[in-house]
C-alpha cells in the first residue's frame, strides 16, 4: 500500500508539473484576438480587425521577418507586377501573413490595382498561419474593390475550415460558392468530403460524395483519396479499404497517395502485416511508392516496436534510390522509443546522427521523439545531451520535449534536478 501511495503522489507532482510547462507555454504563445465567431462566418467588425493586424503585424513578426521584407521590397521596387506576385507567393508559402498585407497595401498606395490572384496569395498567407477571420477579411476586401471572389479563393477557405474541423462552416462556403454561380471543383467537392469524414461523420461525407457523382463534376479519385485518408487519420483500416474497393469498382486510378493512405491506416491501428499486405498490392497495381509511403511501412513498425523491421524499410527506401527524409528518420527512431532494448537510446541518438550526416536537417519533432526514447530509457544524461544539441541547433523545445527530459530525473527521484531544467 506505501508504495502504491508514493507512485500515486510520484505522478500527481510530475504531472502537475508538467500542466504548469504547458500553461506557461500557452500564456506566451496564445493570440485572444486570432479565430473566428462561433456563430460562422465572422462579424464584419472582427474582419477588419484581421486584415488590420495582418497589416501591422506583431513585435515579434517585425523581429522575425524584417530580413524576409527588406528582400520583398527590393524585388518589389524592380520588378514591377510580375515580382510583387513573386514576393506575395513568397510571403504566402511561409504564411507571412503581415508581409502580403503589406504588399497589396504599398501596391495600392502606388496607384496599382491588385487582382484576384494577389488577393488570394495574401488570403493564402493567412490561411497557413490558421488565421481564418483575416481570410475572411481579404475576400470582404475584394469585393468591396469590385473584385469578385474565384474558386480558388472559396477553395483555400474551405481547406482552412477543414483542417481546423469546422466543417458546418466549410459547407457555408460551398454555399456561397454555388450562391454566386459557381460551379463547385473536384478540390471543392474533396474538401467538403473530407471535412466531414476527418471527423468521424461519414454519413454527411457520402452525403456529399453522392452530390459530387450526380454534378458535372463526376467521381474522381481526389474524393476517395479524401475519404481513405481521413480514414488513415482515425486508424480506420476497414473504412479506408471499403472507399479503395469501391474506387477499383468505378474504374478510376489508383494513385500513390490512396495506397499509402490504406497503409497509414494501418499502421495507426497496430496491423504491420496488413501495412505489409497492402505494400505488396500496391506494386502489384504497378503504383511506385514514394519517401512518404515507406515512412508510413517504418511507422507500422515503430507502433509495434520491431526496430529490426523498422531499419529494414529504411534501408529498403535508400536502395530503391528514395532519400529519406526527416519524417521518415523519426519514423525509425520512433522505433527506438518503443522498442526499449539495452541499448534504444544509443540507437535513437545514433539515427539522430545519421540524419544529419545525411543533410536532412533535424526538426523539432525529431530531437524530441529521440529525447523520448532516451527519457523511456532511463538515460537522463543521454536525454540532457541531445536536449542541448538541440537548443545549440537554434531549435526551441516545446513541452514534449521537458516532459520526456524530465522522466528519467523524477523516475529516479532527482528533485534538484527537475529545478534547472
Amino acid at each position: 500500500g506505501g508504495v502504491d501511495c508514493h507512485s500515486m503522489v510520484f505522478e500527481i507532482v510530475f504531472y502537475c508539473w508538467l500542466a504548469y510547462l504547458t500553461l506557461r507555454r500557452w500564456r506566451a504563445t496564445s493570440d485572444p484576438t486570432k479565430g473566428c465567431s462561433k456563430e460562422g462566418l465572422s462579424t464584419g467588425r472582427q474582419r477588419r480587425t484581421g486584415v488590420a493586424a495582418a497589416a501591422g503585424g506583431s513585435s515579434g513578426d517585425a523581429a522575425g521577418g524584417a530580413d524576409a521584407w527588406e528582400v520583398e521590397g527590393h524585388r518589389r521596387r524592380s520588378g514591377g507586377p510580375s515580382a510583387l506576385k513573386q514576393s506575395l507567393a513568397d510571403a504566402a508559402q511561409r504564411g507571412d501573413a503581415s508581409a502580403a498585407a503589406r504588399l497589396l497595401r504599398d501596391c495600392e498606395m502606388q496607384g496599382g490595382q491588385p487582382g484576384a490572384t494577389s488577393f488570394n496569395l495574401a488570403i493564402r498567407a493567412c490561411a497557413k498561419s490558421g488565421d481564418l477571420t483575416a481570410c475572411e477579411a481579404w475576400v470582404e476586401r475584394m469585393e468591396e474593390q469590385g473584385i469578385p471572389p474565384t474558386s480558388c479563393t472559396y477553395n483555400i477557405l474551405m481547406d482552412l475550415c477543414a483542417k481546423t474541423d469546422r466543417a458546418e462552416l466549410c459547407e457555408q462556403w460551398m454555399r456561397r460558392m454555388e450562391e454566386r454561380g459557381m460551379e463547385p471543383t473536384t478540390v471543392s467537392f474533396a474538401t467538403v468530403i473530407y471535412a466531414h469524414a476527418r471527423r468521424g461523420d461519414m454519413e454527411r461525407a457520402e452525403t456529399w460524395l453522392d452530390r459530387m457523382v450526380a454534378s458535372s463534376t463526376g467521381p474522381d479519385v481526389v474524393a476517395f483519396n479524401s475519404l481513405i485518408h481521413a480514414c488513415s487519420v482515425r486508424g480506420d483500416v476497414a473504412g479506408a479499404v471499403k472507399w479503395l474497393e469501391q474506387l477499383r469498382r468505378l474504374e478510376l486510378q489508383t494513385s500513390v497517395a490512396t495506397y499509402t493512405s490504406v497503409i497509414d491506416a494501418c499502421a495507426k491501428s497496430g496491423d504491420a502485416d496488413g501495412a505489409q499486405r497492402w505494400f505488396g498490392e500496391m506494386l502489384e497495381d504497378g503504383v511506385a511508392p514514394n519517401v512518404v509511403t515507406y515512412s508510413a511501412m517504418i511507422d507500422a513498425f515503430a507502433k509495434v516496436g520491431d526496430l529490426p523491421r523498422a531499419e529494414q524499410w529504411h534501408h529498403r527506401m535508400t536502395e530503391s534510390g528514395i532519400a529519406p527524409n526527416a519524417h521518415s528518420y523519426t519514423a525509425v527512431i520512433k522505433a527506438c522509443a518503443r522498442a526499449q532494448t539495452s541499448d534504444s537510446s544509443e540507437a535513437a541518438e545514433r539515427w539522430l546522427d545519421r540524419s544529419l550526416a545525411a543533410g536532412v536537417a533535424a526538426d523539432r519533432q525529431m530531437y524530441t521523439t529521440v529525447i523520448d526514447a532516451c527519457g523511456k530509457k532511463g538515460d537522463a544524461e543521454r536525454a540532457q545531451r541531445v536536449f542541448q544539441r538541440m537548443r545549440a541547433a537554434g531549435i526551441r523545445p516545446h513541452v514534449m520535449a521537458y516532459g520526456a527530459l524530465a522522466l528519467p530525473f523524477a523516475n529516479r527521484g532527482d528533485w534538484v534536478k527537475l529545478e534547472t531544467l
